[in-house]
């Protein structure tokens, strides 16, 4: 079966490695990280970091970027980054509202700093500045938007079953801007919030993995495999 992955290209392969031989598995990203100096550097010692995804824990890393407090992590995988990179880390399971609340119960580790992408959902820094919590953001990558090749465009057309892992609600969008629905593309969102992100069209061949992780993705690709198999 084929399947055809559209995040950025180094997550891309990474992911690849984790899926079974039997795929026949195509690498046609839809956006490609760029990494943008921290405007205010060095942050105060005091600031507790907020990390939502594992790009932004790679960016701040490579800038040098320190904190004597536990930075608080959307998800397992972005906690178990920053500790490879030298971080104390605390992860919310995978949830922005688990992470939210995380910060509500830690609020004496305020003024907290979310560093992240240009483009994001979740308005964390927002919400807790909306219940007089003291934070501050900081954009220190943004993911350009890119076409899809030729190849990766004629499998959303053909009648061959494909999979389409989709891992944001960015990258959902821009994946399927301009394909018609097709019955033979299955598609399987991260979260429900990507899902939304895809025409009326498509949302009928779409599950949603169980948990916003890879693991969950790697699991529904397996159950997509065994009820085709």
């Amino acid at each position: 079966m084929r399947l055809l992955l559209t995040r950025p290209l180094e997550r891309a392969r990474a992911f690849a490695a984790r899926l079974p031989d039997e795929l026949d598995v195509h690498i046609s990203p839809v956006l490609r990280v760029r990494h943008l100096p921290l405007q205010k550097h060095p942050l105060p010692s005091n600031q507790t970091l907020i990390f939502t995804s594992q790009t932004a824990v790679t960016a701040a890393s490579e800038q040098g970027i320190t904190s004597e407090q536990t930075v608080l992590c959307v998800g397992d995988a972005t906690a178990a980054l920053a500790e490879r990179a030298g971080y104390a880390a605390r992860s919310a399971g995978g949830n922005v509202d688990a992470l939210f609340q995380i910060c509500i119960a830690h609020q004496d580790t305020a003024p907290f700093w979310h560093l992240r992408g240009a483009h994001t959902t979740g308005e964390l820094t927002q919400r807790l500045r909306t219940v007089g919590i003291a934070a501050h953001e900081s954009v220190i990558y943004r993911q350009d938007s890119l076409e899809l090749d030729a190849k990766a465009r004629g499998w959303l057309t053909e009648s061959e079953q494909v999979l389409l892992p989709l891992f944001s609600p960015r990258s959902a969008m821009l994946t399927l801007k301009d394909a018609a629905p097709n019955p033979s593309v299955q598609v399987i969102a991260i979260s429900a919030a990507a899902k939304r992100k895809l025409a009326k069209g498509w949302r009928g061949n779409c599950t949603i993995a169980a948990k916003p992780t890879a693991a969950a993705m790697v699991d529904a690709i397996n159950d997509q495999l065994a009820r085709h198999s």
